[in-house]
């Protein structure tokens, strides 16, 4: 890059954005709340807006000198009152988009630069080392000092020129929006949980996401953590009640654990409901009632290391993160950083290390996510002094966030089952979810139901004024915790499953909802599928319970055998016979994982030598005289730091577990205090599953009841028997079938039986023929077998007591 160009592009996330220096606007980092006062006292200034905490836009009034103002302005403040001040860049394609810089970039070293190198290039740039992300390879945020001469963005350039730095990027301030806007439309009912009784004009009785069936085989755990990062939350709503609902909160608007809604703050509370509300019997429900909720309050001005920040220690406390906020319309690639924080947790981050799943909106402004376009998108917004005007951009737009590959972006479908006109769209979109609808050019209102949600009542601002819930939510930041529920209701189903495995769940799960029109503002028509993918709808509209179905399917049962042997044992002094501490084990399967925890008093643990041998006879060694004169060993030893575990793997649990320990030395001596072992052991050869939840069955109706029943299993079917308890005072009603997780029925008893009362019985392949062909057929056992009982005449009635399964599985 030539020198004069050193500060005309801004490169981010590998893209070179040309940028021009905002002529009437400037950033000042400030000390204190009196700087920004000071700045409000100039005659040239019209406005002072508070980004960041530290940090504030200065706006200039409008005058035929305003770039010399500027200039003079800024040179004052650095010279005279001594503050970092920085120019505002515009967008050189759409100036309409502005970027606020900070003194601080995000560098990335390659991994063949030395360390030597690496600091010679740091202080010929002027820069210094404020934070390493380790976990990012050779990545720091480092901060531009007066020693560079130069802003941020052209020592980030000059850096990014060196052979040795993969990329230089200066930290951005992300000025967010939400991804809703208040109407003004109610109704009584959350026909997005269940639509299929709806009678109304502008319902689809298929436009529900499916989740009241999904309930049926679960409503959500309490130990699966949905966060919700927002503008606040009134955490003494209803809704947000019952033990261990609440869990983490934190603030870092405010900088403590109370994330409450101040002035202004009107979102949070309503996306919270969507995803987690609590089913207590008053108000609303959420999709995954059963769920922990942890209450974040976002920064809708983070820069890019407060973003890492956040996420990294959201990661730590939760299983999915849900975002109902992002970018307008502009070029807004991620930072380098952020993009690979991102990657990383979604692989290795996450309550439990299986990875955080990031649901994010696509945004309300029918824009793509990630194009290149040729027309001007244009949406209705507040300006700076909070005056309506429209917006447009055009050319290169990228939602960085949404975009992400590890993230799942979820847009908006309407009640009619049709595309949201708001809804952003592109290749980039996971699935859809339902939502409200209207234009995002005049924001008024178009044909479909608004969502049911809870509200702010006695902090920030509410949706529907003086009231707890409203019926008015919407946008995609309705969509988005409707989609972060129903991931919660996945991961409850099947807690060992990673964040990237639930967020292919509820893609492959989706129901192919097409909508065949033109989209009416710009004219391009994307809701069919192509590859199984449309641009408006993703892999489609999110289907809660095929996809805990799927979940189900591929659960693997844990068996857990825990033991321990408390008697204390003196160990002889240089002695290879030593002391053997046994543990009976009754269980049978396979051991999968194994976890030993050791307690031994000693004076010099360099002298030891720990073995655990299997009834098998296998030898594997805990500890080799390692340690020196360390006292005591008090530790676990897993297959992650103790390789040699690995040799018990397979074997069967069944019988004696010996601890044998041996000093090897003279002089030193000890006890073996206690010795505890852990097995997890595969699958049984016989899975057997039932119910006792009774349900009364309708008189002459072909509908009849279901009983659903998940099974977590990858095996294969070997035999079957299904046991039937039906009260009733005329059998020769009644039809009885079994639906396998395969869709195929099979019909287990057939109007027989004529006046005899009850169905007390087990069906077989020798009783019940038709069941031999699931045997034949070695079906898969894994995933939702359904029971389905029906009443086709008249007078007679009865109910379902209860049934259940065995398996036996290849």
């Amino acid at each position: 890059m030539k020198k004069s160009d050193e500060g005309r592009f801004l490169c981010r996330g590998g893209q070179k954005i040309e940028v021009d220096r905002a002529a009437d606007s400037f950033t000042v980092n400030l000390r204190t709340p009196k700087d920004a006062a000071h700045l409000r006292d100039a005659a040239e200034v019209e406005q002072v807006e508070l980004l960041t905490g530290k940090v504030a836009k200065v706006k200039l009034c409008a005058d035929k000198s305003v770039t010399q103002n500027r200039d003079r302005l800024m040179e004052k403040l650095r010279t005279s009152d001594r503050l970092v001040v920085h120019h505002e860049y515009l967008d050189h394609a759409n100036p309409d988009i502005s970027y606020q810089i900070t003194p601080e970039i995000l560098l990335k070293f390659k991994d063949s630069a030395s360390r030597e190198r690496m600091a010679e290039i740091l202080e010929q740039a002027g820069v210094i080392i404020k934070k390493e992300y380790p976990q990012l390879g050779l990545t720091f945020l480092v901060e531009v000092t007066d020693a560079a001469g130069a802003n941020p963005v052209k020592v980030a350039n000059r850096l990014a020129a060196n052979p040795e730095v993969e990329y230089a990027e200066p930290s951005l301030i992300n000025r967010f929006v939400h991804s809703s806007l208040p109407v003004d439309e109610q109704f009584a009912s959350q026909w997005h949980l269940y639509s299929k009784t709806q009678t109304a004009p502008d319902i689809d009785p298929l436009a529900d996401a499916n989740i009241f069936e999904a309930w049926q085989l679960g409503k959500g755990r309490r130990d699966i953590v949905v966060a919700v990062l927002d503008d606040g939350f009134e955490l003494s709503h209803p809704d947000f009640q019952g033990v261990g609902k609440v869990v983490e909160p934190v603030d870092f608007v405010g900088g403590d654990d109370l994330p409450l809604p101040e002035a202004g703050d009107y979102h949070g509370t309503p996306c919270a409901g969507v995803a987690i509300a609590e089913e207590n019997g008053v108000g609303c429900v959420g999709a995954a009632p059963g769920c922990a909720f942890m209450p974040v309050r976002f920064p809708l001005g983070a820069n890019d290391p407060w973003l890492i920040e956040i996420f990294t220690y959201v990661s730590q406390r939760a299983h999915i993160a849900s975002c109902s906020w992002g970018m307008i319309p502009g070029n807004h690639p991620l930072s380098s950083a952020v993009r690979d924080t991102f990657t990383h947790l979604a692989r290795s981050g996450g309550k439990d290390g299986r990875g955080l799943l990031i649901v994010f909106a696509a945004g309300n402004y029918d824009a793509p996510l990630d194009a290149t376009i040729d027309y001007p998108v244009r949406w209705l917004g507040r300006d700076l002094q909070g005056n309506w005007r429209t917006f447009s951009a055009t050319g290169r737009i990228v939602n960085g966030h949404a975009a992400h590959p590890d993230t799942l972006a979820v847009s908006a479908i309407t009640s009619l089952n049709r595309k949201s006109l708001y809804s952003n769209w592109g290749g980039q979109i996971s699935v859809a979810a339902p939502s409200n609808n209207f234009d995002p050019t005049t924001l008024g209102q178009l044909p479909g139901r608004g969502i049911t949600t809870t509200d702010n009542l006695y902090y920030g601002s509410s949706f529907t004024a003086g009231k707890r819930y409203t019926n008015s939510f919407g946008g995609t930041s309705s969509a988005t915790p409707l989609v972060a529920g129903i991931c919660a209701l996945v991961k409850s189903v099947n807690p060992e499953l990673s964040a990237l495995e639930v967020k292919a769940i509820i893609e492959e799960s989706a129901d192919k909802v097409e909508d065949s029109s033109t989209d009416p503002l710009y004219g391009h028509a994307k809701g069919t599928y192509q590859n199984g993918h449309s641009e408006w709808f993703g892999h489609g509209k999110v289907n809660a319970l095929r996809a805990v179905q799927q979940a189900a399917a591929r659960l693997v049962p844990r068996r857990v055998v825990e033991k321990e042997n408390t008697s204390v044992l003196a160990i002889p002094d240089f002695s290879a016979v030593g002391v053997s501490s046994p543990l009976a084990v009754s269980e049978t399967g396979p051991v999968t994982e194994v976890f030993v925890e050791i307690d031994i008093t000693h004076t010099w643990i360099g002298d030891l030598e720990i073995s655990l041998v299997s009834p098998a006879g296998t030898r594997a060694l805990l500890h080799n005289r390692a340690g020196g004169s360390t006292k005591n060993l008090r530790r676990g030893y897993t297959l992650v730091d103790t390789p040699a575990l690995g040799a018990l793997l397979g074997e069967s649990a069944a019988g004696d577990w010996v601890l044998h320990v041996a000093d090897r030395a003279r002089a030193d001596v000890g006890t073996l205090n206690r010795w505890s072992l852990k097995l997890v052991l595969g699958e049984p050869r016989k899975i057997e599953v039932g119910t006792n939840q009774s349900q009364t069955i309708p008189d002459n109706d072909p509908a009849g009841i279901a009983s659903p029943l998940a099974v977590g299993s990858e095996r294969r079917l070997q035999d079957i028997a299904v046991s039937v308890d039906v009260t009733h005072t005329w059998i020769g009603d009644l039809r009885v079938s079994l639906v396998a997780p395969t869709g195929e029925e099979v019909v287990l008893h057939n109007r027989s039986g004529g006046s005899a009362d009850n169905i007390r019985a087990t069906y077989t392949p020798t009783t019940t023929p038709a069941l031999g062909t699931l045997v034949q057929a070695q079906a898969p056992v894994g995933g939702v077998w359904t029971l389905k009982v029906a009443d086709l005449a008249r007078r007679d009635v009865g109910k379902l007591n209860g049934w259940g399964l065995e398996l036996q599985v290849q």
